[in-house]
């Protein structure tokens, strides 16, 4: 597994504008720090690049650099030649300020200039997609042979459609229009987005749920990631960013092993952990699980089949002969899928998991075994929540220190640990100040699901 060593910073950011200018060693020339941040929790990662605020040739860099200039920023810990992506976006705003301290300090001046990164494209596009009020209706009509729902101008049969093809359809008629028209306007050095989708083959799509929609790219993406056994996000690979949506990587409590997976996809599309030495740390902030965290019950789906359309709360109890709905006092049985534990009920109330998902047809749902076999996973996953911890972790910076992986600190004077503590990381603030030609890096993770473990 990569390993964080002592090292040496090398930085290297350029630019293109919309007006066809590059901006490479001029800007470094300028630059005194890099702040990036990127989190699981939403569509795009954001970045601020502060420079010094000197007039040169059409005026500061806040002038030169305009909005939707692309920015691609690079950096690596102990790299030989061109130091390995960041993070590559577009620029949002130029700011120049002017602060007046006491003497004997002048006028301290500078630009920031502030963007975020290609998952932009996802949350600034939109989609207006508005068949019909009723969602039966809609439903109905688009399965005949007139029908002309969101699906079909996808490209993809409403009748036979599973969510990987869904996605990479809408990559291919709507993403991949967009990262086209920016390449022609602004830079064929704007690399394209590809998707990489690790979902289980037993997913389904709910068109019911489907047909009626309006928002950002984003927003239609992350209603079929569907946390929390779900998870979406931009990942920037040197080839170029890659939209990620997969079963999330979560492992369990007792083990620290990855549960059996929905499905049997295995552990494809996972990161590989990332280790930091106690002396890299330089401080922690962790906290036991609470309230908010903590279940009772998985698994609980409005019933979209009622012709009331009430929601309705469905148990799965799972036994050797199969499947079966059960009540509260069935899932108290030694096996039962979901558990319910009247102990912890006692202490925490009933707590059950509800969500509203896409990804299984709820007028099937009493049919098929894809709500209990999901719901095996998230037992697996969320039934000693109460015993995770969750926080802050600050340590130097290295390019290893990714969103979506897990990250493992050695125990050692700087940490609070006598062993091995790992945790998934959900998002990652850089930050990097350049000084005479030199570089100072450190970073701070945003991790949840933290456990002690007894080996590196």
């Amino acid at each position: 597994m990569p390993q964080i060593t002592p090292f040496r910073t090398q930085v290297d950011v350029q630019a293109w504008t919309p007006q066809g200018q590059h901006h490479h060693l001029d800007l470094m020339g300028s630059l005194k720090q890099i702040q990036t941040s990127k989190t699981t929790n939403q569509p795009y990662g954001t970045f601020n690049l502060t420079f010094t605020s000197q007039e040169r040739g059409h005026g500061t860099w806040a002038d030169k650099l305009p909005y939707r200039t692309y920015v691609e920023i690079r950096a690596g810990a102990n790299t030989v030649g061109t130091p390995p992506i960041l993070m590559r976006g577009f620029v949002s705003t130029g700011t120049q300020s002017l602060t007046m301290p006491q003497a004997p300090n002048g006028p301290a001046r500078q630009v920031v200039i502030s963007g975020k990164d290609m998952g932009v494209i996802l949350a600034d596009w939109q989609i207006l997609y508005l068949w019909g009020i009723d969602p039966m209706a809609t439903y109905l009509n688009a399965n005949t042979s007139g029908g002309n729902a969101l699906g079909h101008a996808l490209g993809v049969s409403v009748q036979s459609a599973d969510p990987a093809s869904l996605v990479q359809s809408f990559f291919d008629k709507l993403v991949a229009t967009a990262v086209k028209g920016l390449q022609e306007t602004i830079s064929p050095a704007i690399p394209s987005m590809t998707p990489e989708i690790t979902l289980p083959s037993a997913y389904q799509v709910n068109f019911v749920n489907l047909q009626p929609w309006q928002g950002s790219y984003a927003n239609f993406l992350d209603y079929f990631a569907s946390p929390p056994w779900g998870e979406n996000f931009v990942y920037d690979a040197e080839s170029g960013p890659q939209y990620i949506l997969r079963q999330t990587p979560y492992k369990n409590f007792s083990t620290g092993s990855y549960p059996l997976p929905f499905g049997n996809i295995g552990n494809n599309g996972f990161f590989p952990d990332v280790t930091i030495n106690a002396g890299d740390i330089t401080g922690h902030n962790l906290t036991i699980n609470g309230a908010e965290q903590v279940y009772t019950y998985y698994l609980t789906i409005p019933d979209m089949a009622s012709s009331q359309a009430q929601s309705n709360a469905l148990w799965y109890y799972v036994s050797q002969s199969g499947q079966q709905i059960t009540t509260q006092s069935g899932a108290r049985q030694s096996g039962s899928n979901p558990y319910y534990d009247p102990e912890r009920a006692n202490i925490w109330g009933i707590r059950p998991l509800q969500v509203t998902t896409p990804w299984i047809s709820a007028i099937d749902q009493t049919m098929t075994p894809i709500p209990a076999q999901m719901n095996t996973w998230l037992v697996n996953v969320f039934q000693n929540n109460d015993l995770f911890s969750s926080g802050t972790i600050s340590c130097h910076g290295h390019q290893a220190l990714k969103i979506g992986r897990y990250v493992v600190v050695a125990p050692g004077k700087n940490t609070v640990f006598a062993q091995p503590y790992e945790a998934y990381i959900e998002q990652v603030d850089h930050m990097i100040d350049i000084y005479s030609n030199t570089a100072t890096w450190t970073t701070n993770l945003g991790v949840v699901r933290g456990r002690v473990r007894t080996t590196l």
